[in-house]
């Protein structure tokens, strides 16, 4: 996959890559992609505590907030957490993610595939992980209703992927799942999961 976005002269051009070379992404890794023309300052790995090589990819973006008459930083981070049954091991990981995106950053978002279902026990608890530093956007911009529209990981019926976001200034507007139409005739899907894609303002 990444071979093939490397390929495309529009991503070269238009974006910055967090992995250039697939250094990072075997076995379970992930990628960021950042526009050129936001103000990016620092794109970092930070290895997490994982059976399964699994770690966080952050961006840090820098830039004058005029409301204010100030500096202001955010950090937006894309991580895929522990799967299988392992939710000591996913609460361990936020418990290290969450504090590291809100230190010296007024305005933070995680995005990723949490392999924790909204529905279950489980999403109880990451919330009081995450306590009030971020809000699950789905859940802000649905009005906490589990439909079936907000579903990610169509073999399971799941919501498992997330867009979490913290700031005062920036609020989600609209939020949507992306990828459920098949190509090839609808046979082929993009992914076993959907995507999400969200507009903040």
């Amino acid at each position: 996959f990444l071979r093939l976005l490397l390929n495309f002269s529009y991503f070269q051009q238009n974006f910055y890559i967090s992995d250039a070379r697939g250094t990072t992404i075997c076995p379970y890794g992930v990628i960021l992609l950042v526009r050129k023309t936001l103000p990016l300052t620092t794109i970092s790995k930070y290895t997490l505590p994982s059976l399964m090589a699994r770690s966080l990819i952050c961006a840090q973006i820098e830039f004058w907030d005029e409301k204010n008459n100030r500096n202001s930083v955010m950090k937006i981070g894309t991580v895929h957490l522990e799967s299988m049954n392992n939710a000591e091991k996913r609460r361990e990981q936020l418990e290290l993610i969450i504090p590291f995106l809100s230190k010296d950053a007024e305005h933070r978002m995680l995005l990723g595939d949490f392999n924790l279902d909204a529905k279950s026990e489980e999403n109880r608890v990451m919330k009081s992980v995450v306590g009030d530093s971020m809000v699950d956007l789905w859940e802000e911009l649905k009005g906490g209703k589990e439909r079936e529209d907000g579903v990610t990981f169509s073999e399971y019926g799941s919501r498992i992927d997330r867009i979490m976001v913290g700031s005062k200034e920036y609020k989600g507007s609209e939020m949507s799942v992306i990828g459920k139409e098949g190509m090839d005739g609808g046979k082929l899907l993009p992914s076993d999961h959907f995507g999400l894609v969200a507009t903040l303002e």
